[in-house]
């Protein structure tokens, strides 16, 4: 008659349902209320972050919107030094000339202070 194999033990892991006691679903409840914490934290950080490129990105935008404008008409309205010779082309008239180009820019009426001949310095 055949002897029936001895019994033997083999030491072995494998994945097996564990339940938590008190004591472990406290520390597990800590520890996903500071994560929930610096969860919160790391998303303002990324508003913050998202809205700083968001105005650098408009801001670039506008650059490039001026830039293609000026292109696009070939000028742009300057503060330039000109030069007023009032009483001209005639009497209760003006003329305004650039002093770069010597470019007639306006002819308008004297306002009436101008029109105050002791206000105007004397002709060379």
């Amino acid at each position: 008659m055949k002897e029936k194999p001895e019994k033997f033990t083999k030491p072995t892991k494998r994945t097996v349902r564990y339940v938590f006691n008190d004591e472990e679903l406290l520390t597990i409840g800590k520890e996903m209320a500071e994560s929930a914490i610096a969860l919160a934290a790391v998303e303002q950080d990324k508003k913050r972050v998202v809205s700083d490129f968001t105005a650098k990105i408009a801001a670039k935008e506008a650059e490039v919107s001026v830039a293609s404008n000026k292109i696009q008409s070939g000028y742009e309205f300057r503060e330039m030094p000109c030069t007023i010779t009032f009483n001209k082309p005639k009497v209760g008239r003006k003329e305004i000339v650039r002093d770069d180009t010597s470019e007639l820019i306006a002819t308008e009426d004297m306002t009436p202070d101008e029109m105050q001949q002791d206000l105007l310095p004397p002709a060379p």
